[in-house]
């Protein structure tokens, strides 16, 4: 079932485009993984989902209903939560005080998820009362994550999540990625290792100048000899 359709949207910021007629679907519980050369768009059709830009034509579709012209606050009220490349922690906070921020929608008692999230990142666990701004790139990392899941979304939309990490985190954020969807929520993210990235993937797709230039199984894609030589190292 699809959770998601971004349907052959145009748009970007003001009256300058950067998508063009850009289609994606992204299904219940899917890893969707957008990849492509620096200036393709990739973030900023990530942002078309939450809110952050004019979109001209064509229409976003989360679960069954509309969201085109509705406003970020709402967008993460239906179930979706945004994690920026850059900037995406309160520096200025512990750890902990970070991961509650996360749940400021909800009405409900959080400490579940606060454990769960402590599950996922045993490494926040012992640096709780630490301030995220002492912490290195990877924790960060995770810090920004956990927020994001504290809200208890449906899809999760990830920008960059390995970009400036160690091998080590990167590795690591990636098996986490696999651990948070196998819990059940959808994900969609940007990543620059896009053949780490495809190989976590149901489905991909690479963009080049705003649009679609291949799209599909993650398997595929990396198997594909132009996707390779082009946007893979191949």
């Amino acid at each position: 079932m699809t959770l998601l359709h971004i349907d052959n949207i145009t748009g970007g910021y003001g009256s300058v485009h950067i998508l063009y007629d850009l289609e994606m679907k992204v299904g219940q519980q899917e890893i969707v993984v957008i990849a492509g050369p620096n200036g393709a768009g990739k973030s900023t059709a990530m942002k078309s989902v939450f809110g952050m830009l004019t979109i001209e034509r064509g229409t976003v579709n989360f679960g069954g209903q509309d969201i085109t012209t509705h406003r970020t606050e709402h967008i993460a009220g239906l179930g979706i939560a945004y994690v920026p490349q850059v900037n995406n922690v309160f520096q200025s906070l512990t750890v902990e005080e970070n991961l509650e921020m996360g749940a400021y929608l909800r009405k409900d008692d959080f400490s579940g998820s606060l454990s769960q999230v402590f599950a996922l990142f045993p490494d926040l666990k012992k640096k709780r009362a630490q301030l995220a701004g002492t912490l290195s790139g990877g924790q960060r990392q995770m810090v920004a994550m956990g927020r994001a899941l504290m809200s208890g979304p449906q899809l999760l939309l990830l920008d960059e999540p390995t970009a400036g990490l160690s091998p080590k985190y990167m590795t690591q954020i990636f098996s986490i990625i696999r651990d948070i969807n196998s819990e059940g929520t959808t994900i969609m993210m940007v990543e620059q290792h896009a053949k780490q990235a495809l190989k976590l993937a149901d489905n991909g797709y690479i963009l080049v100048a705003g649009r679609n230039r291949h799209e599909g199984p993650g398997k595929e894609l990396i198997e594909d000899p132009e996707v390779q030589k082009m946007f893979l190292g191949g």
